[in-house]
């Protein structure tokens, strides 16, 4: 009456599809070069980002510096020609105003902020014209 069949899958085929042991741990050591690799991009990252973020803070401080000479009166005595410096925090602003340049009646103010990073000195040089 009943006769029994064999099922299909009952046994193993020899050559079942898949990864084997070794190929999974060859993609796991190619994932981990790479992954060290990307890390190892972060400090250079973080370093650059504190370098763009000193010389935005220094054109910031050297601009405003530029607008409050513009602003006072000719003969202010801190556009008196020379050399005048200040020091706030680690930025030290100098600048150095010269009569008469380029034009006469006129006031040349040469500023320079310099402060200091974990690579060393930063230093950079503005420049602008005042008229009568």
């Amino acid at each position: 009456m009943f006769k029994p069949t064999k099922k299909k899958n009952a046994t193993k085929k020899k050559n079942e599809g898949g990864y084997s042991l070794i190929e999974t741990m060859f993609a796991m050591v190619f994932l981990s070069i790479g992954l060290l690799a990307m890390a190892q991009t972060i400090p250079a990252a973080n370093s650059h980002m504190t370098t763009s973020r000193n010389r935005s803070a220094a054109i910031q401080e050297v601009q405003s510096q530029i607008e409050e000479l513009i602003s006072l009166p000719y003969n202010s005595s801190e556009l008196t020609a020379g050399s005048h410096y200040s020091t706030q925090g680690n930025r030290t602003i100098s600048y150095t105003v010269t009569d008469n340049d380029p034009v006469p009646n006129t006031k040349k103010v040469v500023m320079t902020i310099s402060w200091t990073e974990a690579t060393g000195t930063k230093q950079m040089n503005y420049s602008t014209i005042i008229a009568q």
